[in-house]
């Protein structure tokens, strides 16, 4: 079957079409037509060379909505012969390549298939890096290029492929475009936009451009390269017990000048007592956790581990390492990924003006509870938090 395709594609849109590296990255703004152009670039790559595809989404619900039912459209409307398997998700083209759609909450989908090719749509959405990674390695065999088309909705694993871009990485293509640029998008809609939300929003949903979220509970930070800690300083690790959750655990050293390093990190779900104490115990050094888990801290001291309940104050103890970090009393290892990532997401709640609230976002924040734990119990000191008084006259 030999058939002619023509669409017009704007000049950002050709560039990706155009691009030969392994991994394209396009980061755009809202209505920079990135589903619209991801469905169209796996199509393509389907019919000149028959192999298996894979067509990743943020959910299964977003998938049906977005690229899944794109890609269907664009099949039909160039009348390329298709078959689909809906409970599957499963679409077999006429010359015998098959594009899998597959949700990212479940990147085990992945595994068997030797990709030539995929289109990861809105992966800023997605946190685990997992994602990203088991896709790369599916395309490995046959040499397959990957295209991540997104809005930055966050400061993830994506900011870290973002930022090697920049660097110049030989692998990674970096093609952006601002919502304006789309010359069939309205211009007042944009303005609108530009003059409703906050600047930083507008920036990352209109400009695609990655911007620290208004309301960070850790806006500055210092982060410094690894080094050997001397055996003489002092050492302590805040742990926040978990299991569907992550288990989070962080170690930290006092130099003589009173400055704090965060120098290891441990991040990971389904982790047994056991299997924490095994890991405690390689260092038995004073480690301050989570109150409430009672039975874990009494299992942990029975089994002969420094472990103590720390103070749960979470106002006066994000205070207290807020002062830590403006007085440059504490340093992060740059190696501390997981914890650096936590550190650029987490934020306090907004009320409906975007104006921050005095509660934080319980989301990707164990590392940042564990953090709060060891240093607000080991140095901090108690102090009041004033709460408004109401009086009816």
């Amino acid at each position: 079957m030999i058939k002619k395709i023509r669409f017009e594609p704007l000049p950002y849109q050709k560039k990706v079409l155009q691009s030969k590296k392994r991994i394209i990255l396009f980061i755009g703004g809202t209505g920079t037509g990135k589903t619209w152009l991801g469905a169209r670039w796996i199509v393509i790559k389907a019919l000149q060379n028959a192999g298996e595809y894979l067509l990743i989404s943020p959910s299964l619900k977003l998938m049906k909505r977005t690229l899944w039912k794109e890609v269907k459209k664009v099949l039909k409307e160039w009348e390329i012969p298709f078959e689909k398997n809906e409970q599957d998700m499963i679409l077999t083209l006429f010359n015998g390549s098959r594009l899998y759609g597959i949700p990212a909450d479940n990147p085990d989908r992945m595994e068997g298939v030797h990709a030539s090719g995929a289109v990861f749509d809105e992966a800023g959405q997605v946190d685990k890096k997992v994602v990203f990674e088991t896709a790369f390695r599916r395309l490995r065999f046959k040499n397959g290029q990957l295209l991540i088309t997104t809005t930055p909705y966050r400061w993830n694993w994506l900011k870290e492929l973002y930022d090697e871009a920049l660097k110049g990485h030989e692998d990674i293509d970096l093609i952006t475009a601002r919502t304006a640029e789309n010359r069939h998008y309205p211009r007042e809609e944009i303005e609108k936009a530009r003059r409703e939300m906050p600047e930083w929003r507008f920036r990352m949903f209109y400009e695609g451009v990655f911007t620290k979220p208004y309301g960070l509970v850790y806006p500055e930070y210092e982060v410094v390269e690894p080094f050997e800690i001397p055996k003489n300083w002092l050492k302590i690790r805040g742990l926040d017990f978990g299991y569907n959750h992550p288990t989070a655990v962080i170690w930290l050293a006092k130099s003589p000048e009173g400055i704090w390093y965060a120098y290891r990190e441990l991040k990971k779900s389904e982790l047994t007592l056991d299997d924490l104490f095994r890991i405690l115990k390689e260092e038995n050094i004073p480690t301050y956790a989570d109150p409430e888990m009672k039975q874990g801290l009494e299992t942990l001291r029975k089994w002969g581990l420094d472990i103590r309940p720390a103070k749960k104050d979470v106002l006066a103890g994000i205070s207290f390492v807020q002062g830590l970090f403006k007085q440059k009393r504490l340093k992060i290892f740059s190696s501390l990924k997981k914890t650096i990532d936590e550190l650029n997401t987490y934020s306090w709640k907004l009320d409906a003006n975007d104006q921050p609230l005095d509660e934080v976002v319980k989301e990707n924040d164990d590392l940042m509870d564990a953090l709060r734990y060891a240093l607000f119990t080991a140095e901090g000191k108690p102090s009041f938090v004033y709460k408004t008084l109401t009086i009816d006259i």
